[in-house]
Formats: structure tokens, C-alpha cells, sequence
């Protein structure tokens, strides 16, 4: 019994021992709430980071859009202004193209207009002219005529008369000592040189004494004489210099252009001469 006595006497509690499981319960309690408040302030700090990564992402996403849309504007703009200036090239290019067909045009024009009202001088006539079959100092008469619809003042003519050989240089020399300056006034339709008024023109006299030997070549068209020279002079348009040539073919007694090579008879515009 007395045992018994002694357990029953150990389960009995004090007031102090109930102060301190109160005190010890009450903390356990406190340190629950704490961490379930703890746990909560957690969860709802992770809810307040999602939502703001979320909205970050929205902004993010809204901002590339807008980065999207101005960039397929601004592509939009280059391309309306690159069409817009390959169109304004192109239609500078096409009224350059036009400009320069009308210029032609009116060159052309001109060109038409200057070359039907000009002067324009040529050979009028060469005559051999000799006192006899063997004569050693034969002369050639010669004149030129303006076929031209305007007037010409001549100022410069070189006249040579000379025996050549099968070969004819391909480039005529001017020789200085038979050149002639002046000022002679030809009107459309006129005619000038030897015997030709106001300003007539001694005869052409061949550079050298022919023997009979040379009229044989002649003849036999080995030898030939070489009438050329050129005439400088002007109109209302421009100023020319024309070259002239001419060979006497002592078999068919005439004068010929055909065998002179083409540096002979041509005609240059000396405007800035």
C-alpha cells in the first residue's frame, strides 16, 4: 500500500508545473503561428514577385510589339521613299533621255538649216592649157564657184601644179611659198579664179620643165600632173578650210579625182581657228 501510496502520489500536478506547461504550450502555439504567418508572408511575397515577373514579361512582351510594329513602319516609309526616289530618277533620267533627243533634234535641225543656206565653194573647171604637144612649161587655167545659197570671204588659197609619179602621197603638204592671203568677197552663184573678175588668178604653172620624155609617161599615164591646193574661207556659219585635187590623165586628156587618195578632197570646220 505504501508503494501504491507513492505512485498515486506522483501523478498529482502542481500549479507551478501547470504555469510552466502553459508558458511551454503557449510558446509552441506562438512559434506555430509565427512560422504559419512566417509561411504565409512567404507565399504571398512569391504571389507579389510572379505577379510582377508577369507583368515585367507583359511590358516586355508590349514593348517588342511596339519595337516590331515601328520597325515593319519605318521599313514601310524606306520602301515608299526608295520606290519614290527610283521613281523621281527614273523620270529625271527619262526627261534627261527626252532632252537629249530634242537637242539632237535641234542640232540636227540646224545642221540642215546651216548646210542648205551656207557657202559652198568647189572646182569650177580645169583646162591643160600648153603651146605645143612637147611644151615645157604648160599651165592649167582653173576656176571655183560658190554653189552655195550664202556669200564667202576668201582669205587664204594655196595653188600647186606638179608631175608625179604612179605613187601619190596619201596626205597633201602644204608648201608655204605658194600660199596666197587675202580678203576676196564670192557671192552665191559666182565664180572666181584665172581670168575671173574683180580678183583674177594668174594660171597654174607646173613645178618643173617636162621634157618629151615626161609628155611619153604622160601619155602613157606613168607620169601624171597633180592640180591641188586648198581655199580657206567663211559665211555666216562657220569658217572652212577645203582641200582640193585633181590629176591629168594625159591619155584621156581630162582631169580626174578618182585615183587621189580622199585627204585630197575634203573639207574641215575651223571655228576655233
Amino acid at each position: 500500500m505504501f508503494w501504491k501510496k507513492r505512485k498515486d502520489h506522483s501523478k498529482e500536478i502542481s500549479p507551478s508545473t501547470y504555469q510552466k506547461e502553459n508558458r511551454i504550450a503557449e510558446a509552441i502555439l506562438g512559434l506555430k503561428y509565427t512560422v504559419a504567418n512566417n509561411s504565409d508572408a512567404e507565399r504571398r511575397q512569391e504571389r507579389r514577385e510572379d505577379i510582377g515577373n508577369k507583368l515585367l514579361q507583359i511590358v516586355t512582351l508590349f514593348f517588342v510589339i511596339l519595337t516590331t510594329i515601328g520597325i515593319f513602319y519605318q521599313a514601310s516609309i524606306l520602301n515608299k521613299t526608295d520606290i519614290a526616289v527610283h521613281d523621281s530618277a527614273a523620270a529625271a533620267k527619262d526627261a534627261a533621255e527626252a532632252a537629249k533627243k530634242s537637242a539632237e533634234a535641234t542640232t540636227r535641225n540646224v545642221d540642215v538649216l546651216v548646210n542648205s543656206e551656207r557657202a559652198k565653194i568647189f572646182i569650177g573647171s580645169l583646162t591643160l592649157n600648153k603651146s605645143s604637144d612637147n611644151d615645157p612649161h604648160p599651165q592649167i587655167n582653173y576656176t571655183w564657184v560658190n554653189l552655195g545659197r550664202g556669200p564667202a570671204v576668201i582669205s587664204e588659197m594655196e595653188i600647186n601644179c606638179e608631175l608625179v609619179g604612179n605613187t601619190i602621197p596619201l596626205i597633201p603638204v602644204d608648201d608655204e611659198r605658194k600660199i596666197r592671203r587675202g580678203q576676196a568677197a564670192i557671192g552665191p552663184n559666182a565664180i572666181g579664179g584665172v581670168g575671173a573678175a574683180p580678183n583674177p588668178l594668174p594660171p597654174c604653172t607646173v613645178d618643173k620643165e617636162l621634157s618629151t620624155s615626161d609628155w611619153t609617161d604622160i601619155a602613157a599615164n606613168h607620169k601624171f600632173i597633180l592640180f591641188n591646193g586648198y581655199i580657206r574661207y567663211r559665211d555666216a556659219f562657220h569658217k572652212y578650210k577645203w582641200r582640193f585635187g585633181s590629176i591629168y590623165l594625159g591619155g584621156a586628156k581630162f582631169f580626174s579625182t578618182a585615183s587621189v587618195p580622199p585627204a585630197y578632197n575634203e573639207e574641215t570646220i575651223e571655228d576655233d581657228n
